[in-house]
């Protein structure tokens, strides 16, 4: 029952939507540069993101948020918008169905504008309509934007991968040239690639296209609204990996076994053992629905890590009992978890793969409600791993000890030897300011103070010491020489 309960796709509802705020408000700048009759920087945006996170209903949220108000054109007046939506078949094919496609398309601006064309873009709309090709339907957009602001949205834009190229050529990039037009294309995946030159100045940086997890406040604004009642939503977001998607199961299934009973703190502890595993295995057979199993037996593997490369990669597998291979063979591994899952990508800013926080969150706690002592060793292997690399490379070590403290903090989580922390915490710290050059040590505090997943795991009040100790040791200009 819970499994089809993630596989049932929920209709968008304005009442329940949250989160985004930052997204809607660089695409609102767009839209308005271009309703005052301005040029829009990039606007192609591509929004990716995993399953259940919610692309879908932010696409639907535009859609709602840019239709046609009915208002007539004026030129002292923002020129109004209208959306465009399709959603291409969730079946992959190689070739992308046009004749659904132009079709989708006239049939919603039939319906939105035809009663305010003007003449000329009757005639466009009628030449259009009558020829059913892409040509014509690009010449009616072309005609219709020197009067409105079009913002059109494609989504599940992975099904159309094959047949991309094509669709960039004949539909996007001439209407992207007119600088009128606003796209919104989302998927579970970044376009591969753009390869027309002038529509790739208008894409917007992938960085900024992703669509992230929940926060804390998010998923409380998210159960308010779903269930109607105060509820302390603490154990909600920590068992939620940030997906709205889990956190709203979770909610079910409390509400489906406890009832109308308050659900506290302390009833959640009580009665956890009983909720987590049935919604984690549900949303484990929902996210690896489509994954081969070799590669979930690798997810699985580096899922204790955030950032790796082929030598995490190996060293991970080999802790899990698989003999040593050739390199070639760890960096096909990663290329097949690039291409064939949703769950990895290249992280440009770490120079390293990574894995979605929700997967990797998921895997990890499931492996903490499980076996907990084997969750422990996973993390102490990591340390062990990462402190080799300190020790040999000391004075290039940044990335290595902020992940030594993010896998000290989940151990933390489950020991709760807040003591224990302080002290291996302070005691990497002193071996970074006496280590590293002063841009790499600023660079680890910029790293620590934007690192969200970290400061959620830490005491509060240990954050803050590390923090300062760090941001005294840069003020004061501190920087012990780097032996040779």
């Amino acid at each position: 029952m819970m499994a089809s309960m993630f596989e049932a796709e929920e209709p968008y509802r304005l009442s329940l939507f949250v989160n985004r705020e930052k997204r809607l408000r660089w695409i609102s700048g767009m839209v308005k540069q271009i309703q005052s009759g301005g040029i829009a920087e990039s606007p192609i945006v591509n929004i990716w993101v995993v399953r259940g996170i919610g692309k879908s209903w932010f696409i639907s949220h535009l859609r709602q948020l840019y239709q046609y108000d009915g208002s007539l054109p004026d030129k002292l007046a923002p020129a109004p918008t209208f959306s465009l939506f399709h959603r291409f078949p969730k079946e992959k094919s190689g070739q992308i169905d046009y004749k659904a496609f132009i079709s989708a398309c006239l049939e919603q601006i039939e319906e939105r504008l035809q009663k305010k064309f003007l003449p000329h873009e009757q005639s466009a709309y009628k030449q259009a309509d009558k020829n059913k090709t892409i040509a014509a339907l690009v010449e009616l957009l072309k005609t219709l934007s020197h009067r409105f602001a079009p913002v059109i949205l494609l989504d599940q834009a992975e099904s159309a991968f094959d047949d991309w190229a094509n669709l960039e050529k004949s539909f996007i990039e001439p209407l992207a040239m007119t600088n009128r037009i606003v796209f919104v294309i989302a998927g579970r995946r970044p376009i591969p690639e753009w390869v027309r030159f002038e529509t790739r100045r208008r894409v917007a940086p992938l960085e900024l296209s992703r669509l992230n997890g929940f926060t804390k406040e998010n998923i409380q604004e998210q159960i308010n609204r779903l269930s109607g009642r105060s509820i302390d939503v603490d154990d909600i977001y920590k068992w939620s990996a940030t997906s709205p998607l889990i956190a709203k199961e979770l909610l079910v299934e409390s509400e489906r076994r406890l009832g109308e009973v308050p659900l506290t703190a302390a009833i959640w502890k009580q009665h956890q053992s009983e909720i987590l595993p049935p919604v984690y295995q549900a949303a484990v057979d929902y996210l690896f629905e489509d994954v081969p199993d070799r590669l979930i037996k690798v997810l699985k593997a580096v899922s204790v890590l955030r950032y790796y490369r082929l030598e995490g990669v190996r060293h991970t597998l080999q802790l899990q009992g698989e003999e040593e291979r050739p390199y070639n063979y760890y960096l096909k591994l990663i290329r097949a978890l690039e291409q064939n899952t949703e769950y990895v990508w290249w992280n440009r800013e770490r120079r390293a793969y990574t894995t979605s926080r929700i997967v990797r969150s998921l895997l990890n706690q499931q492996q903490m409600l499980a076996d907990p002592g084997r969750f422990i060793q996973q993390h102490r292997q990591a340390i062990e791993m990462y402190e080799s690399w300190i020790n040999e490379y000391p004075e290039a070590s940044e990335d290595f000890i902020l992940e030594t403290w993010l896998h000290q903090a989940s151990i933390y989580s489950l020991e709760g030897d807040a003591e224990k922390l302080e002290d291996q915490l302070k005691q990497s710290l002193t071996f970074a300011l006496e280590n590293l050059s002063f841009d790499r040590a600023n660079t680890l505090y910029n790293q620590f103070e934007s690192d969200e997943e970290l400061r959620e795991l830490l005491p509060e009040p240990l954050f803050a010491i590390l923090a300062n100790q760090l941001a005294s040791a840069l003020a004061e200009g501190r920087e012990i020489p780097v032996p040779h």
